[in-house]
């Protein structure tokens, strides 16, 4: 790394600044910033994230099955963990998958799909630019008209059985989506108009101290980072109208859709869990309660099995994992004491 410039006291006030804008960078010395035609190192339009894209999409093409073409698609061919594009994924489609080919972030599940089936409808599976896993349930229109896709999609048919199926599954998902925005809206509507403003305000401050992020709520994405911003960070100043938490300053509450719902309470309890840096930690992924709740399991499994001779992580009985029907409710497994720990977590530091 070049250091600094020192200041000349020799020159006057405005040659001294315009010698400080000088690039130190080797390559370009005595040039001033930003005045190079090109990069120093040209590359092609397309490598890097996009050339992975690409590559991830033509080996899932030509996957011998549907199970391994999806393994692909979620591990971008190998380089990422198949639980992060899992945890991305809206309520239909992470519903479609697990009745398809039995992946969830929630437990795989066994399936045994009936080769030669009669198909009730023809779904399609793709690739949007983000990385993102994206599939056509029968509720949805065709992909190319709802999503930025890589190329095309895979045919996905669905048989009679695998429809039954996922209207079950599906009935379930949206059960514990809506007792999430409930408990939610709850805890909001309990903390006031003042209380509101103030988380909102928190959470603005944090979008600009954190490295850029992509979040998910439903169908809806939060970013500071790349695509179109709807979050404060380098691109979009603090109130900016297209900011989400700005913009919701002056609402009320009835008005807040589900996934704005999720996203101030998700992103309350990461920032009161450990500080602004702990959003890094759901990059990528869904905010809802169970998905922090897995996160803050996760987080203290780790903490436990960092050193064997450290007594266990546990929290006091006001603050602590408690073992409720609201917890069991909101846990991965329906056993654990997950939002139990979200609930105390925001009582405690709101005290």
């Amino acid at each position: 790394m070049t250091l600094p410039t020192e200041p000349d006291d020799r020159l006057p006030r405005r040659a001294a600044l315009a010698k400080a804008r000088q690039s130190r960078r080797p390559s370009r010395l005595g040039r001033p910033a930003g005045a190079a035609g090109e990069p120093d190192y040209l590359t092609a339009e397309d490598a890097g994230f996009p050339a992975l894209l690409k590559q991830t999409w033509r080996r899932a093409t030509a996957a011998p099955d549907l199970a391994t073409a999806v393994d692909t698609l979620l591990t971008l061919a190998g380089h990422v963990p198949a639980d992060i594009q899992l945890r991305a994924l809206a309520v239909e489609d992470e519903t479609a998958l697990k009745v398809l080919v039995g992946r969830s972030w929630r437990g795989d599940r066994p399936t045994d799909r009936a080769d030669g089936a009669a198909t009730a409808f023809l779904g399609e599976i793709g690739l949007d630019k983000s990385g993102r896993v994206v599939v056509r349930v029968p509720s949805k229109g065709p992909l190319s008209g709802e999503a930025d896709l890589v190329d095309g999609v895979l045919r996905v048919p669905w048989s009679a059985e695998d429809l039954a199926d996922y209207q079950v599954e599906l009935a379930l998902a949206a059960e514990r989506w809506d007792t999430s925005v409930a408990d939610c809206r709850q805890w909001l509507m309990a903390a006031g108009a003042d209380g509101r403003r103030g988380l909102l305000e928190d959470l603005t401050e944090a979008a600009i101290r954190t490295a850029p992020f992509i979040l998910y709520a439903g169908g809806r994405q939060y970013t500071n980072f790349r695509d179109q911003n709807t979050l404060t960070g380098k691109t979009l100043r603090p109130g900016h109208p297209d900011c989400a938490l700005s913009s919701l300053a002056s609402v009320p509450l009835e008005l807040w859709s589900d996934s704005d719902v999720l996203l101030v309470v998700c992103l309350t309890l990461l920032v009161r869990s450990a500080g602004y840096a702990r959003i890094e930690e759901a990059n990528g992924t869904q905010l809802t309660l169970d998905h922090v709740a897995l996160l803050f399991e996760r987080t203290r499994t780790a903490y436990n099995a960092a050193c064997a001779t450290l007594p266990p992580c546990r929290l006091r009985p006001r603050t602590g994992w408690r073992r409720s029907a609201s917890s069991r409710r909101h846990s991965p497994d329906g056993a654990g004491n997950s939002w139990g720990a979200c609930s105390s977590t925001v009582r405690s530091t709101a005290r």
